[in-house]
């Protein structure tokens, strides 16, 4: 799904957060003067961040502000790829007239959580709905500012249930349909309803394809309401590709995590010899948020 690139760690691990121990090049503080040695920083890497230390590029990096090293460490490869689904592909930021209709399958994902902040904080989303595998979860989505949510379990046939839930909730009764669709799922069973439920001219981002690789599009109906559908990685993508990701997040989120705007969500902390649990932790599906793994005791 997402090959190892030439000359990246074969260590697993895209995300860290710690404190700088030295520069390549050799002096206190970084080329661009962005950053010291003893920074406290959070960023994305090219592999290898399951282990004490690790190679990264400062711009990719992050300061953390007042964040704590496990809030920051849950941040970079959720809202980078939040961002990038939504915002960098998607330009949603630039639909100035609002009122907009988005649904997040997996709202409760670190990903899912990450895009619920992000659509929140754009001012430009009425109503931010999202899928989940339990009532439990969907209240906490809604804790994010997720509206409305789904129980998949409960009603494989989520298009209809929202449907009506949004129907209920519309002051002139007629159905609100999707201007926006985050689908790490795939397969027939939801691109089949994510096109039911999608309006003229929406925009559906797929990241994944957990519901299966391969399936049968009505390209009649995504002629008629012209929708667009796009699958991207972030693994893959340059370093230039990546850097400007990461600038053009700072420039619009600002100081959103020092204000409590945005918040990083930690389900769980895992020393690093645990690091079996925790996997299995996430395998089923047992997480809301992110699941960190904590290399030295000694920092918080």
């Amino acid at each position: 799904m997402y090959p190892l690139q030439p000359g990246n760690s074969p260590i697993i691990g895209l995300e860290v957060s710690g404190i700088i121990e030295k520069f390549s090049n050799g002096q206190e503080t970084s080329t661009d003067g962005q950053f010291k040695v003893g920074d406290y920083v959070y960023c994305l890497v090219e592999g290898g961040a399951y282990s004490e230390y690790v190679i990264a590029t400062t711009s990719q990096m992050f300061h953390c502000n007042g964040i704590s090293l496990k809030e920051a460490a849950a941040i970079p490869e959720a809202f980078l790829t939040a961002f990038q689904c939504f915002f960098k592909i998607g330009r949603l930021h630039e639909k100035l007239e609002g009122n907009l209709n988005v649904l997040i399958h997996g709202g409760a994902s670190g990903v899912g959580l990450a895009l619920i902040q992000l659509c929140k904080l754009s001012g430009l989303c009425k109503n931010i709905c999202v899928t989940c595998g339990s009532d439990e979860k969907g209240e906490f989505c809604k804790q994010y500012g997720a509206t409305h949510y789904v129980n998949y379990k409960e009603n494989p046939k989520w298009s209809e249930k929202l449907s009506k839930i949004l129907t209920n909730d519309s002051e002139s009764g007629v159905t609100p349909l999707i201007d926006y669709i985050l689908d790490p799922i795939g397969g027939n069973t939801y691109l089949e309803q994510d096109l039911q439920i999608a309006r003229l001219d929406a925009t559906i981002i797929g990241i994944a394809t957990m519901g299966g690789t391969s399936a049968t599009i009505d390209l009649g109906l995504m002629l008629r309401k012209r929708i667009r559908i796009q699958y991207s990685t972030l693994r893959s993508r340059s370093p230039l590709y990546k850097q400007q990701l990461v600038q053009e997040l700072k420039d619009y989120i600002k100081d959103a995590f020092e204000t409590k705007k945005l918040v990083a969500n930690v389900d769980t902390v895992f020393d690093m010899d645990q690091v079996i649990q925790a996997h299995e932790h996430m395998e089923q599906n047992k997480n809301s948020g992110k699941i960190i793994l904590k290399i030295r005791g000694d920092l918080e």
